[in-house]
């Protein structure tokens, strides 16, 4: 049988770099101007229809404030509480009035491929530093691994020297067959707009309890998927948002 073609694209685009293809240098100053430039799109054959600007919604509010600053990671005052309401927010189950459940997070085919996993790198409250599963169906937090962090562990899971001033990181991992299974190679796409909506669910809901959080593409895969101890190929990590 024919191997699906996301696998091969998975498994080549957890290096950064495409084996060296892609040289990104740290310092911003050496940066092309395409990459700092905003592009829009405009179509110029007709006068465009001014739509309306009446936007006073809680919605439109939370997406006003929310904003992937960096410097204000080491401020946030993180709670077992809050942390609570944000993954109940990212994808938790919630029972309709007629007895159905449903979730937060909408997932093509109702799959439900991604997984979430809250790495904490300092003790919060009653929660010890450690790697923790979000168990969606109970809302609890089920304990992989117990231990501490040192700066230099950090910035081996993501190369962003940020994030060592951060909480931890809320990572998203795909158990890919529960979609393809179904869908072939395109289920590969559904996994990937699941973590997305689960992504702006967590980043909104962190702005209404008061915490930054901020999508990072830094994370080394490999390392983060030994340390949620996943095999990388029949589950393996998607996107991380560091806190």
């Amino acid at each position: 049988m024919r191997p699906f073609l996301y696998k091969f694209f998975h498994r080549s685009t957890k290096d950064k770099t495409e084996g060296g293809l892609i040289k990104i240098p740290a310092d911003i100053t050496k940066w092309p101007i395409s990459w700092k430039t905003t592009e829009y799109k405009k179509i110029p054959f007709f006068d465009p229809i001014k739509l309306s600007d009446n936007f006073n919604t809680e919605l439109f509010n939370l997406l006003q404030k929310r904003s992937s600053d960096r410097k204000s990671l080491p401020d946030n005052f993180v709670t077992l509480e809050k942390i609570s309401k944000i993954l109940k927010c990212a994808c938790g189950e919630i029972k309709r009035k007629d007895g159905t459940i449903h979730r937060t997070a909408p997932s093509g085919g109702a799959r439900y491929s991604v997984e979430l996993y809250l790495i904490l790198f300092k003790n919060i409250e009653e929660l010890e530093s450690g790697v923790y599963h979000y168990e969606l169906q109970t809302h609890s937090l089920e304990l992989v691994e117990r231990r501490s962090f040192s700066s230099d562990d950090i910035l081996s899971y993501q190369s962003d020297k940020w994030a060592v001033g951060g909480f931890g990181m809320i990572c998203l991992a795909s158990v890919f067959d529960r979609a393809t299974r179904k869908y072939g190679s395109r289920g590969y796409r559904y996994i990937l707009l699941e973590a997305g909506h689960i992504g702006q669910n967590i980043l909104l809901s962190g702005v209404e309890n008061g915490l930054t959080f901020i999508p990072n593409g830094s994370s080394s895969d490999i390392r983060v998927e030994g340390l949620l101890k996943l095999d990388g190929s029949s589950e393996s990590l998607v996107y991380t948002i560091s806190f």
